[in-house]
């Protein structure tokens, strides 16, 4: 594409994400971070690598349609044998440099990567670089980890856009992977664990899916396993004095607050309740080497 035909892309796609914007109540800048993020996926679905990078996180979330008040500024992957470090950041730049009319020119020129978790057993990348729609800049991160077991096997998405462009069509997490990771976080750092997001979610999933307890199990289980981390039914984060605990409310209402959250429960102590009515059978009939062949409605409770 000439530089006067780029030109006028991004003008249309500026002034339509301006629209966008103007009628969602959003911050431009948060949208054209989303518009980067979005047209990164829309390039991995046309790629040879969209069976190598399954979306997780809250992107993934805020694909599934849940929840839209939550803004996310990055991309979660899990990465499907990759190997080193060098051929990660080339996949990045291959993906990143494919050719599409939607305005956006990703410039990796200065990017850089760090190692995160860098004492597990399974350490993964974070890559940051930046995107260009003429000269707006756009900060773009991408978070991939490694050796974790979706359950049930990832699935095929359509994440949707923000303007009339065709739809990145990816692999995403399965919700009982998502549910697990998160509880997972919780058990193995419960009194340390800030990230209020994560019981957000879980509480969410829980209000807006149904889910077969096996597979739930399953998910726990395996993720747990990897992890090494204990499933226990007398865990921190099912204690009424866990709920309770002032630090937690703050931090709960310091969340739904900044994050402008919609139809979350005010009081952190209900946000638990729903979760130990969610997870404590799960974990009970896991502790007991039982099978879980419970089924959860939308909001539940757990039925035989």
């Amino acid at each position: 594409m000439n530089k006067h035909a780029l030109k006028n892309v991004v003008t249309s796609v500026r002034s339509r994400l301006l629209n966008v914007a103007r009628q969602s109540g959003k911050p431009f800048e948060a949208v054209l971070v989303l518009y980067g993020l979005e047209r990164f996926l829309f390039r991995l679905s046309k790629s040879v690598y969209k069976d190598k990078l399954i979306l997780k996180g809250g992107l993934l979330l805020l694909g599934l349609g849940f929840p839209k008040a939550r803004p996310t500024k990055d991309i979660d992957f899990l990465g499907i044998m990759f190997g080193n470090i060098d051929a990660i950041s080339q996949t990045i730049q291959e993906i990143g440099s494919i050719n599409v009319n939607d305005g956006l020119v990703y410039d990796f020129s200065q990017m850089t990567h760090e190692t995160m978790s860098p004492n597990s057993e399974y350490p993964g990348v974070r890559f940051k670089f930046v995107g260009q729609l003429g000269q707006a800049q756009i900060p773009m991160q991408i978070d991939i980890g490694f050796g974790d077991r979706v359950v049930p096997a990832s699935r095929e998405m359509e994440f949707p856009t923000l303007l009339d462009m065709e739809p990145p069509v990816i692999l995403g997490y399965s919700l009982e992977t998502v549910i697990a990771e998160k509880f997972e976080a919780a058990l193995d750092l419960a009194d340390l664990n800030s990230r209020m997001k994560d019981f957000f979610d879980i509480w969410g999933l829980s209000q807006k899916y149904s889910f077969d307890g096996r597979l739930l199990q399953e998910a726990i289980t395996a993720t747990c396993t990897r992890r090494k981390t204990a499933i226990h039914s007398d865990a921190e984060i099912f204690s009424d004095e866990f709920a309770e605990r002032a630090d937690k409310k703050g931090q709960w209402s310091a969340f739904t607050k900044k994050g402008s959250i919609i139809g979350a429960p005010e009081d952190f102590a209900n946000i638990m309740a729903t979760i130990r009515a969610f997870l404590l059978p799960v974990a009970l009939a896991s502790e007991n080497g039982k099978l879980f062949q419970g089924k959860w409605p939308e909001g539940g409770p757990w039925s035989d």
